[in-house]
């Protein structure tokens, strides 16, 4: 099997690259680092702004993991909305149509990137794959957009799967590494009361759920998050748990991140429930399915 992968050097895509070199599986990836391109004989570039893309990247490849797009973090000012949609919608239109133009590729199944902040925000409800999308926030619009456009490879009769990511739990990127960072400085701040809901996953269970849905050939939509889901408050309090001084709790009053943030608070504030029980079914093992046994392997 050989596999390419957009998004290759981010959080995901380098955990993923480097996952599938221990198993001596073979990865193309697509980037715009011209030094990485010159450099490895498996990198081969691509703008999906300018509809340009090598396509010799597709030499030999089975399978597409497409994790291209920019982080939901940025600014959501008008000039950051567009880059959010076109990062990820171009992405998808310029590997539809280079494939539907490629005679001889050997593509059989693509999975796609997408996110749980395509939920509703509930203290009490547990989200599932089945659930009704959030209707009237950017996030969730944003979400259901890059979805439906993901599953256009289904037109190509490539197998398609949706990978809705949690929030990822790794040292070398993401939330976790700011929040230990403040803890192990002695501060804990709880945005608003802190009882947000983090429905998270750790950065080894993400690839290998990735490798499991790829060699079990499975389509459709599948959330990537960890059985257990805990409160921000929880959270602060596992990590706490492996220092050996104490901290100082600091609430910042939601107001204020609303005022600071503004739509882009409900990042912050806002949380979903959602349930792992369709990877489970599927035969899964969660790894780390639970907060505790992350969070000691992450300290």
């Amino acid at each position: 099997m050989k596999v390419l992968i957009t998004g290759a050097t981010g959080l995901i895509g380098s955990a993923l690259r480097s996952h599938f070199k221990r198993q001596n599986i073979e990865v193309n990836y697509l980037t715009r680092n011209q030094r990485l391109i010159q450099s490895d004989p498996h990198a081969f570039g691509w703008d999906p702004n300018n509809g340009i893309i090598d396509g010799a990247c597709f030499k030999e490849v089975q399978v597409i993991v497409n994790l291209a797009g920019a982080r939901v973090s940025r600014p959501w000012t008008k000039k950051g909305k567009k880059i959010l949609i076109d990062s990820r919608i171009k992405s998808i239109a310029l590997l539809k149509n280079t494939i539907d133009k490629t005679n001889d590729h050997q593509i059989r199944h693509i999975l796609c990137a997408s996110a749980i902040g395509i939920y509703k925000s509930d203290k009490e409800q547990v989200q599932s794959e089945f659930s009704e999308p959030e209707s009237n926030t950017f996030l969730s619009k944003l979400v259901q957009n890059w979805e439906q456009k993901s599953l256009g490879f289904e037109q190509l009769g490539i197998k398609t799967t949706i990978l809705r990511f949690g929030h990822i739990f790794s040292n070398k990127g993401g939330i976790y590494p700011i929040l230990n960072y403040f803890v192990f400085n002695r501060f804990n701040f709880l945005p608003g009361p802190g009882m947000q809901i983090y429905s998270w996953i750790h950065i080894e269970d993400t690839v290998r759920i990735i490798d499991h849905l790829i060699k079990k050939k499975s389509q459709g939509i599948y959330n990537l998050v960890a059985p257990e889901f805990i409160s921000h408050k929880e959270l602060i309090q596992a990590i706490s748990k492996y220092k050996k001084h104490k901290t100082i709790v600091i609430n910042i009053p939601s107001f204020l991140i609303k005022v600071l943030l503004g739509e882009r608070s409900q990042l912050v504030l806002k949380g979903q429930r959602v349930s792992s029980k369709k990877i489970i079914d599927n035969g899964y093992l969660f790894k780390y399915p639970l907060i505790d046994s992350c969070v000691k392997i992450l300290n």
